[in-house]
């Protein structure tokens, strides 16, 4: 959780000072350079925690079996659903919405500014997260409808901005 909360905040800062130094294109050199780098570290030093005796063999055949019977229960999928909307709505609001805020306020200094802002984003994260459950263990709705109405405050504000 600490790094979904620390990446936003230090990527454009980050891609700002990278971009001193380089292309657009360099980045994507850096950013493979470091997936190749975690690949390996996660091979190396990540061993399997599931015991043989437990293990589930069945290949590609398995999987598409395992989806099929989560996509034949309603309620699983209508909470899946649910949760991959508000997670798109949420991040391409959130992340537009930063960034181009960055843009037109700090133009010399955008990466700087869009990190500056996601400091908010991840203090309203650690303001929110008891609300996580509220309305039952399996109930994500109350959370969902204030993550929307964050959504739209943000948005709102965003256009008064203009």
């Amino acid at each position: 959780m600490l790094l979904n909360g620390i990446a936003p905040i230090l990527s454009p800062v980050l891609g700002g000072q990278l971009l001193k130094v380089t292309d657009w294109s360099g980045i994507f050199v850096v950013l493979s350079a470091i997936s190749i780098f975690i690949f390996i570290l996660v091979w190396v030093g990540v061993k399997e925690s599931l015991p043989k005796e437990s293990r589930k063999s069945g290949g590609l055949s398995g999987i598409i079996i395992g989806f099929k019977k989560l996509l034949q229960d309603r309620r699983s999928t209508r909470y899946a659903l649910f949760i991959a909307l508000l997670w798109v709505s949420c991040i391409g609001i959130k992340t537009t919405t930063s960034f181009s805020l960055a843009i037109q306020t700090k133009q010399d200094a955008a990466g700087s500014a869009a990190g500056l802002l996601e400091v908010g984003a991840f203090v309203f994260g650690g303001a929110a997260s008891p609300l996580v459950g509220l309305g039952g263990k399996m109930n994500a709705m109350p959370m969902g409808i204030i993550l929307l109405g964050m959504n739209f405050i943000a948005f709102y504000i965003n256009r008064r901005m203009k």
